[in-house]
């Protein structure tokens, strides 16, 4: 499913889930649920915050994305999915109970994001699904305002950034917005993953040019001020 070219990441973002809930024929409010709901539990058996996850070491964990964490549920290695190898990834695999989330609904999920009507859904649809959702780019913009406040009085973010624009261009490349993220903003690993904070970065970016001009940046935080937009109380919104 492609980009839509208006909007902020947020706005983006609820988009796409206003589109997943008319495809399955539920509201808003339940798909944002579930995306969060499956979000979480992929991060806690792929990504996670435990120093063994099925055996791979955390800091080899760090490395991975959330693509390569999905295939270790993809069978046959086609990179693609039918529902029945779905429905067995989200009860087998990541532990989906049929109280969080009932067959149905899970069928539903399925025509939702198979964009394509092949009956089969791809890794990377289902990484579009998860990964980026509005209560997840929600949580992250509060941080990151917090952290900028705390990190500032008040001061100006702007000069915050600028810090990290290296070769003064006026642009930040995706490692020292990287590092924005964990030194100044003092956004935990734990929370956000680097695979997160590249896709953020990947959606603030929206020219494709690998970098992202500041005064987006600084309006990406400050949209967590004046988004009043209610969201839903999502189980799971940080990973």
């Amino acid at each position: 499913m492609a980009r839509s070219e208006s909007g902020s990441a947020l706005a983006v973002a609820r988009e796409m889930t206003a589109i997943w809930a008319r495809r399955a024929g539920i509201t808003e409010v339940r798909m944002g649920e579930i995306q969060d709901k499956i979000r979480k539990k992929i991060y806690e058996v792929g990504i996670g915050t435990k120093d063994k996850l099925g055996g791979v070491n955390r800091d080899e964990a760090k490395s991975k994305t959330l693509g390569e964490v999905l295939r270790r549920f993809d069978a046959d290695q086609t990179g693609k999915m039918a529902m029945a190898e779905f429905h067995d990834c989200l009860r087998t695999h990541l532990s989906i109970t049929f109280d969080m989330v009932p067959d149905n609904e899970v069928a539903a999920v399925f025509k939702a994001i198979d964009d394509d009507d092949s009956g089969m859904v791809g890794i990377e649809e289902f990484v579009q699904f998860v990964q980026i959702t509005a209560s997840m780019l929600k949580t992250l913009q509060m941080r990151m305002k917090a952290a900028c406040y705390g990190n500032t009085d008040g001061a100006d973010w702007t000069q915050i950034i600028k810090k990290h624009d290296k070769d003064k261009s006026g642009r930040l490349e995706y490692e020292e917005f990287r590092v924005l993220c964990r030194k100044d903003l003092r956004l935990p690993y734990e929370d956000f993953p680097d695979c997160d904070i590249q896709a953020v970065f990947e959606k603030i970016d929206t020219d494709d040019e690998g970098t992202c001009d500041i005064q987006e940046l600084v309006d990406f935080i400050e949209e967590a001020a004046i988004d009043e937009t209610k969201l839903p109380p999502v189980e799971g919104a940080s990973p």
